[in-house]
């Protein structure tokens, strides 16, 4: 049977960890764009950076790193917002990007949230470009 690890405990109240990690998947969710002093910023692209930037660090703490991201989920609260997070995406992560299923969504947990992202990662993943 394989163990599963929380990254780091989940933040009061919410129940559930943000991240988890066994000797081969890294998975994170619920990252969102919060600067590092806690700020929300209005701009779209801002948010998308910290929310790149929160998922490196949980990966690092997980030995892991944004190479390995097999799967990357956004969620964006208004259609209008996928340009400007594809456009951090395509910047931030190593190419060939991963699989990726965009959703827009109602809302998020605070309504100024644009964008979140889950990811999962796989130890050891080498993406290779699609045969042509």
């Amino acid at each position: 049977m394989t163990e599963w690890r929380a990254i780091t405990e989940p933040p009061l109240p919410h129940p559930f960890p943000h991240s988890l990690s066994n000797d081969e998947w890294v998975i994170i969710s619920g990252v969102v764009g919060i600067s590092p002093e806690g700020e929300l910023p209005e701009d779209t692209t801002q948010q998308t950076k910290f929310a790149i930037d929160h998922l490196r660090h949980a990966l690092e703490a997980a030995g892991s790193g944004l190479h390995e991201i097999v799967y990357l989920k956004p969620y964006v609260s208004r259609r209008e917002y996928a340009a400007e997070l594809n456009e951090v995406v395509r910047e931030a992560l190593p190419t060939p990007l991963p699989a990726s299923g965009a959703l827009t969504v109602v809302g998020l947990l605070d309504d100024r949230m644009r964008v979140e992202f889950e990811a999962w990662a796989h130890r050891g993943a080498q993406l290779r470009k699609a045969e042509q």
